[in-house]
């Protein structure tokens, strides 16, 4: 048989490269959102873990901690005593705003302190991170400096 041709026209293979590049359009746009959200989850379990040992050295030495957010490196560091890390840790998120309750927070406050020698902590704090226009709070209530996922 001369006339016949094993293989698929140019129009089949068309057809498949385009469901090809759909299913593969969609998987990439559920993978991003997933590591979003898993970003989110570890910034937030990063800053929890950060806040908790700030009022554990602070509470064990009765010096005064401190943490810091920095925005440039991405990262939350904890000092005690203005000099000792106690702590340093990445935050894999795009970005985080911090407000305070009672007391007006200064525009663009990245540091606060946790607890120093013979008082509590002085405010209640929100943090909200943001990864990929997704969001989640972490609140810091009462004088003990409560963490709690609202």
């Amino acid at each position: 048989m001369r006339g016949a041709t094993h293989g698929f026209t140019l129009l089949e293979t068309l057809i498949v490269v385009a469901i090809i590049a759909i299913l593969a359009g969609i998987g990439l746009i559920s993978y991003l959102s997933y590591r979003a959200q898993a970003n989110l989850d570890e910034g937030t379990a990063t800053l929890e873990q950060a806040i908790s040992r700030g009022v554990a050295e602070a509470r064990r030495t009765s010096q005064p901690v401190t943490v810091t957010l920095n925005t440039t490196a991405r990262t939350v560091q904890v000092t005690r005593g203005g000099t000792t890390t106690v702590l340093n840790a990445t935050l894999p998120v795009d970005s985080w705003t911090m407000t305070c309750r009672l007391s007006p927070c200064a525009a663009g406050s990245t540091t606060f302190t946790l607890i120093t020698p013979g008082s509590s902590f002085p405010d209640d704090l929100s943090i909200t991170l943001t990864s990929r226009s997704k969001t989640r709070s972490l609140r810091i209530l009462g004088p003990a400096a409560l963490v709690v996922r609202p």
